[in-house]
């Protein structure tokens, strides 16, 4: 995940002010981790019915 963020990061900072990047990065790393929670609550679900 953090490579990921690193890789969008890296490629927006041309374009963006340090303010934005530092806000991007904030984003990134809630939307990630947010995809992620939910990706285990949907395994922890699915296991328990097999």
């Amino acid at each position: 995940m953090e490579t990921k963020v690193v890789t969008i990061l890296n490629e927006m900072a041309e374009y963006l002010s340090l303010a934005q990047m530092k806000k991007l990065q904030e984003v990134l790393l809630n939307a990630f981790s947010f995809a992620s929670a939910e990706k285990m609550k949907k395994q922890r679900v699915f296991s328990h019915y097999l």
